[in-house]
C-alpha cells in the first residue's frame, strides 16, 4: 500500500509538472512548528501588518491546515516561476514610467496557478474514481503559510529577505498550496548547508528602504512592495524619496541574491508580460482609463488591479525619482 501510495505521489507530481508548474513538493497538513507559530505570534504584536488588518483577523487559523479542510492529510504544494530578464529601457514618448515587479507583468498569478491546480485536482479525481478525495486550493487567498508548507516540502529554504529560494533555481516563484484527504508519502525538507544563506547579506543591503531589518525579518510598512500596493495613503517622505523608480512591486532583494544569477525561467505563458501591464506602466496608460471603472475593466485580470487607479497614480508620481 505504501509502495502504491509513492507511485501516486510521483504520479501526480509528474501531472503538476505537465501542467506548468516548476517544483511539487509534498507535505502533511499537520500544524507548523511552535517556533513557526511564535514567529508569527511575535509580527502580530509588534504590528507589522500594518493596513494588512486581515491576516491579524485570520489567526492563528494560518498555521493550523486542518482548520480549514479538518479531513487534510497532504498538502500539496507548487511553484511557477515567472521570470523573464531584466527591465528593458522604459517605453518613449510616453510620459513618466515606473516599473512593475516581475510577478506582475503577465495575467494574475491568483486566477493563473489557482485555474491549473483546479485542473491537477480533476486529474487527480478522475484516475482515482473509487476513492473519494476531498480537496481545497490556496492561492493566496486563504490563511495559509505557504512559505513554510513550501520549505516543508522540500521545495527549498526560507531565506534572510524571508523568501522561498529553490537553492537550484533562485526565488522567482509563485506559490499554490492544495490541501487534500488523500494521503500521501511528505518529501524530505532541505538540509543545510544546501538551505542555507550562509553568510551572505546582500538584500539586507540592496533594500533602499532598510525593510529587511535584520536577518529572516521583515517590516513590511518599509517595503517598497507593501507601500505601493497595499498603503494606499501617501507614502512618508523619508520612504517615498527612496522608492528606485518602482510603481508597483519590488524586486530589489530578488535582484540581489546569488541564488538568482541562473533562475529557473518562466512556463505558463499566462504569466508573460504580453498578457499584462508588462515591465512599465507610463502616465499615458494610466491616462488612457481616466476613472476608476474603466481602470478595473482595462485591467481586470492583473494584479495592479490591487493598488487601484489611485494608487497607481501616486505611485507614478514617485516614480519621477527614477
Amino acid at each position: 500500500m505504501i509502495e502504491d501510495r509513492q507511485q501516486l505521489r510521483e504520479t501526480i507530481r509528474d501531472e503538476a509538472l505537465g501542467l506548468g508548474f516548476s517544483r511539487v513538493g509534498f507535505t502533511d497538513a499537520e500544524p507548523l512548528s511552535q517556533a513557526q507559530r511564535r514567529r508569527w505570534e511575535r509580527w502580530f504584536e509588534e504590528d507589522k501588518a500594518g493596513v494588512m488588518t486581515w491576516l491579524a483577523r485570520r489567526q492563528p487559523r494560518r498555521t493550523h491546515p486542518r482548520d480549514l479542510l479538518p479531513g487534510a492529510q497532504t498538502a500539496i504544494v507548487v511553484a511557477a516561476t515567472y521570470y523573464d530578464g531584466d527591465h528593458p529601457d522604459p517605453p518613449a514618448g510616453r510620459g513618466i514610467a515606473g516599473k512593475i515587479a516581475r510577478y506582475a507583468w503577465g495575467r494574475d498569478y491568483h486566477y493563473v496557478v489557482r485555474e491549473q491546480l483546479e485542473k491537477l485536482a480533476q486529474n487527480i479525481s478522475d484516475s482515482n474514481p473509487d476513492e473519494k478525495i476531498e480537496f481545497l486550493i490556496c492561492v493566496d487567498s486563504k490563511p495559509v503559510d505557504e512559505r513554510a508548507l513550501a520549505a516543508r516540502a522540500g521545495m527549498g529554504f526560507i531565506g534572510k529577505n524571508t523568501m522561498l529560494i529553490d537553492p537550484d533555481g533562485g526565488s522567482w516563484t509563485l506559490l499554490g498550496v492544495m490541501l487534500t484527504s488523500l494521503e500521501l508519502p511528505p518529501d524530505e525538507p532541505l538540509r543545510a548547508p544546501t538551505a542555507s544563506c550562509g553568510s551572505c547579506r546582500r538584500c539586507i543591503d540592496a533594500c533602499p528602504t532598510g525593510a529587511i531589518t535584520a536577518p529572516y525579518a521583515l517590516d513590511p510598512r518599509r517595503c517598497i512592495s507593501y507601500l505601493t500596493i497595499e498603503q494606499h495613503d501617501e507614502i512618508p517622505g523619508e520612504l517615498a524619496e527612496k522608492m528606485n523608480g518602482w510603481a508597483f512591486g519590488c524586486d530589489i532583494c530578488q535582484e540581489a541574491c546569488p541564488f538568482n544569477v541562473k533562475p529557473l525561467k518562466r512556463m505558463l505563458s499566462d504569466l508573460a508580460a504580453t498578457e499584462g501591464t508588462g515591465p512599465w506602466m507610463s502616465e499615458a496608460a494610466l491616462n488612457e482609463t481616466p476613472s476608476g471603472k474603466s481602470f478595473l475593466r482595462r485591467w481586470r485580470e492583473s494584479p495592479i488591479t490591487r493598488a487601484g487607479l489611485k494608487g497607481m497614480r501616486k505611485n507614478l508620481r514617485l516614480s519621477e525619482k527614477i
